[in-house]
């Protein structure tokens, strides 16, 4: 399962509709050089590409003519462009985008940073579950209490979340929503039309001490709600990809994505551009229970998911691009009817390590994004092998620790991340704004 993507893909298609998941499996097809040599190697992330256009970057130092000769050589047409990005939505015209994207890299392959297609996948969720309605301990088990003590959060900072939309309306989440954008419809209607993107706001942002519901990590801070989703909670990575540089332009200093993206190309590039402008990119490593055969990216944290007593969930997906881990479930949270209801997956994990990132630059908010990186992944629990292990991370976060580095003014003047051993992978799909799928995933048993 590590490296290779030339594999059967099993799709699990998890449709959130507050409390129940539909399970339902597709096999992805057949061919000479078929669709399936082009997705992921771990199983149940990718649904299938969109079939009418791929995703292009080219080399900074290549001449717009020349990029424009490029694609008219190949009877391509440019489409449109997440231009902070220079990644390019090109119209295959008809033609198998497989075998495009083969002549491209062939012919072409010195002028082209990347080309893949645009896959739809699904959210990282694992719907609320009967068995995990005790789970109540996540807080405490990051020790986010105490930290507490020190901070809260900061009006002043905003954080970015890049899912199925937000009801902005709940008790335990009105007041903290700014305006945000609706990638799917391309209107301001940001409205959560699955309650994946509710349920994961509450477990970042949900209004503490108040009286009322939950807590979120963060309190104080900003939320801005960006849809990148079908109603099925499905979404395409251009789409994500461009929330990510909308979020990025628009002064968010954490963006969550609890989907399964840290190996698509575009996403990376989304991801480097966030961190360019001061910020961070959160994802989720997918509740697959296997290898994700990507590499690691120094510009996105990627969260895999333990339980209660810090043992690494069999449902979690692991490998050489885990940063961190969190916990993978949280008794209560915000959901999309306006009341509270147990949550699990990695798409808990990442609004945890969200948050807490929102935290941390709360206490100093002159910290620049690899600072604050390092300080997450010094300030973690180690569990597993000594220092990093690709089912940990480097460990499980730690909320106190990291405010108390904080405070002491532990941090690397200029730090460089450590980066896990990682197989080299093919990069995974990107888009500019065209209507999404994002995947979840398949709940614990």
């Amino acid at each position: 399962m590590e490296g290779s993507p030339k594999q059967r893909v099993i799709i699990s298609i998890l449709g959130l509709t507050g409390i129940l998941i539909v399970g339902l499996f597709v096999y992805l097809g057949l061919g000479s050089k078929s669709e399936k040599e082009y997705l992921p190697a771990s199983i149940g992330r990718v649904l299938t590409a969109l079939p009418d256009h791929i995703l292009v970057k080219f080399k900074p130092d290549v001449p717009a003519q020349s990029r424009s000769e490029i694609l008219s050589r190949h009877g391509l047409k440019e489409n449109s462009e997440i231009k902070p990005l220079g990644v390019k939505l090109v119209s295959t015209l008809g033609k198998s985008y497989q075998n495009v994207i083969d002549d491209l890299n062939r012919s072409d392959g010195a002028s082209i940073e990347f080309a893949e297609p645009d896959y739809i996948v699904e959210p990282g969720l694992i719907p609320n579950d009967p068995w995990f309605a005790n789970w109540q301990k996540d807080k405490q088990q990051i020790n986010a209490p105490v930290a507490w003590d020190t901070t809260t959060g900061s009006a002043s900072l905003t954080l970015a979340i890049v899912d199925t939309g937000v009801n902005c309306g709940h008790e335990d989440l009105a007041g903290q929503c700014l305006a945000g954008w609706n990638f799917y419809n391309n209107n301001n209607d940001t409205a959560d039309v699955n309650g994946h993107g509710t349920a994961v706001a509450g477990v970042a942002v949900a209004i503490g001490n108040n009286g009322i519901g939950v807590a979120g990590n963060v309190w104080q801070s900003r939320l801005m709600p960006l849809r990148v989703s079908a109603p099925d909670g499905t979404a395409a990575y251009s789409a994500i990809a461009s929330a990510i540089a909308y979020a990025a332009d628009n002064g968010a200093k954490v963006v969550n994505n609890s989907y399964q993206t840290g190996g698509s190309a575009t996403v990376r590039s989304a991801a480097s551009y966030l961190k360019s402008k001061g910020g961070l990119l959160v994802v989720s490593e997918g509740n697959y229970g296997s290898n994700t055969g990507y590499s690691n990216s120094p510009d996105i944290i990627s969260v895999l998911a333990v339980d209660a007593s810090d043992v690494i969930y069999s449902w979690s997906s692991f490998g050489a691009d885990v940063d961190v881990s969190a916990p993978g479930c949280t008794g209560a949270t915000t959901l999309l009817s306006g009341g509270y209801g147990s949550f699990c997956g990695t798409s808990n994990s990442a609004p945890e390590v969200s948050g807490l990132l929102m935290l941390i630059w709360s206490v100093n908010p002159l910290l620049t994004p690899d600072q604050v990186q390092d300080i997450l992944f010094r300030s973690a629990k180690d569990f597993g092998a000594p220092g990093w292990d690709r089912y940990y991370g480097w460990g499980r976060i730690d909320a106190q620790t990291a405010i108390d580095m904080v405070l002491r003014g532990d941090v690397i003047a200029s730090p460089t991340p450590t980066l896990s051993p990682a197989p080299s992978i093919s990069s995974e799909p990107s888009a500019t704004l065209p209507p999404g799928k994002a995947k979840r995933t398949p709940r614990p048993k």
